[in-house]
């Protein structure tokens, strides 16, 4: 599963090298709506979904943009992941960031890996600096960055993990 989705995302990158995930989003067909669903805690982030077989993610626009843009990759995992899977519509509107669907591990997953290069990581987290300051320094949460370092361990090119992060963690931005 997860040399599955590392491996989807750099055949991505390849195709769209330098792409946001705004940016890969249009190129793969995918418009992105940015509408207001609320700054409370429980406010949805975002979702994707197919209409008439246009597919649409639609993120919180009062979301911060770095936020929205990890939002945008999390749905993008959904689009390219899950497109074929009909049970995929139903769990997303009542389990969205929910740490026990797989579908939802799998866009962390998948936003990890294409927000976030080995490289990086590996330079960033070497340095001896806590993880919340490493973290910051790559523009991400740190439960996005554990996402990351524990694929690139299960991948054999990273040190064991120093967090455990739960699958929902965007659900408390």
């Amino acid at each position: 599963m997860k040399d599955r989705i590392a491996a989807e995302v750099l055949r991505l990158k390849k195709k769209y090298p330098g792409f946001s995930p705004e940016e890969l989003a249009s190129a793969l067909g995918i418009h992105v709506l940015k509408k207001a669903m609320g700054a409370f805690s429980g406010a949805c982030k975002g979702f994707f979904i197919c209409l008439n077989r246009i597919p649409y993610i639609t993120v919180n626009s009062e979301l911060s943009h770095e936020l929205q843009q990890i939002i945008i990759c999390h749905e993008l995992g959904h689009a390219v992941l899950h497109r074929d899977y009909p049970e995929m519509m139903a769990l997303h509107d009542v389990a969205l960031f929910d740490d026990t669907s797989r579908f939802e591990y799998e866009a962390n997953l998948f936003a990890a890996e294409y927000l976030l290069a080995d490289s990086d990581v590996l330079e960033t987290m070497m340095a001896g600096i806590p993880l919340s300051s490493a973290a910051a320094s790559l523009g991400v949460p740190m439960e996005l960055l554990d996402f990351k370092w524990r694929a690139m361990e299960k991948r054999g090119i990273a040190p064991a993990a120093p967090m455990m992060a739960r699958g929902d963690f965007l659900r408390k931005f």
